[in-house]
């Protein structure tokens, strides 16, 4: 069952000059509309509605295991009402004009496909995670996609304008973690991953909770929850806060072994 998630209790942040310095540099490239043309943006502040985030940062890949990146969060979702959620457990708000102000700027930077022009001469990263920003303004979607973005900082893999935003970006994120409450919300993500674990802690599957349906062969089922399903999980079913990978094991009455965790869902998903 899928409901709406209830809104947690808000506290308004107040970080214009933080954004400020988010919004003067943060540059990237892939700028493209929503139906996929070019677009260049033309001025005007106006926050656009919807449900789907204005500012989003997300991680994609990576060398993890396949429940780890199941059960991965946007790293950060800023909402037109002002909202912002850091890796689906911590929330704050921003100011309007803030938001707006910084959907403008990064707008205008978030173009030119030299800036995440990665050098030709450094190997590929197997297992490194895949950076993505995206920002939604009235006249378009921009976007940034960069490979190994963190790992190739040292040999300066793209421009310093493209590492000049994701320190930008970061740092809201950190405020966020730092500064704000905790998110909760009506709905949640459970993930399995089947299989046994190294380790001598081994529970009993929880009897109210029914297992994500999948086929017998599928090493990772998730499902995403609503009202008592969802409450059940909460309460009884450990969760990976920090995104470690520490997750409980489990076996189930009829013997399969899994380990198991859950995170809130965001407002869009």
């Amino acid at each position: 069952m899928i409901r709406s998630p209830t809104g947690s209790v808000r506290r308004v942040m107040r970080r214009r000059t933080l954004l400020l310095g988010v919004a003067a540099t943060f540059a990237a490239t892939g700028c493209s509309s929503a139906n996929g043309s070019t677009s260049t943006p033309v001025g005007g502040t106006a926050v656009p509605g919807g449900p789907d985030p204005v500012v989003r940062w997300v991680l994609t890949g990576g060398g993890l295991a396949a429940g780890q990146i199941a059960l991965r969060p946007p790293r950060l979702a800023v909402y037109g009402n002002g909202e912002v959620i850091a890796d689906a457990a911590y929330r704050s708000d921003l100011p309007a004009e803030d938001i707006a102000e910084l959907i403008a700027q990064l707008s205008e930077n978030l173009r030119g496909p030299a800036a995440t022009k990665r050098r030709d001469d450094l190997p590929v990263i197997a297992s490194a995670s895949t950076t993505e920003f995206s920002v939604r303004s009235a006249h378009g979607t921009y976007n940034a996609r960069a490979e190994a973005l963190d790992e190739l900082r040292q040999q300066e893999g793209y421009p310093t304008a493209l590492y000049d935003a994701r320190d930008r970006i970061g740092a809201v994120h950190q405020q966020v973690v730092a500064s704000g409450q905790p998110y909760t919300a009506r709905r949640v993500r459970l993930v399995i991953q089947v299989g046994p674990a190294q380790t001598d802690e081994i529970l009993p599957w929880p009897a109210t909770i029914e297992l994500p349906a999948g086929a017998a062969q599928d090493e990772v089922r998730l499902a995403d929850l609503d009202g008592q399903h969802a409450r059940n999980v909460v309460r009884t079913v450990s969760r990976d806060l920090d995104l470690n990978g520490t997750w409980k094991a489990y076996r189930t009455a009829s013997g399969m072994p899994l380990r198991a965790s859950w995170r809130y869902l965001l407002p869009d998903e």
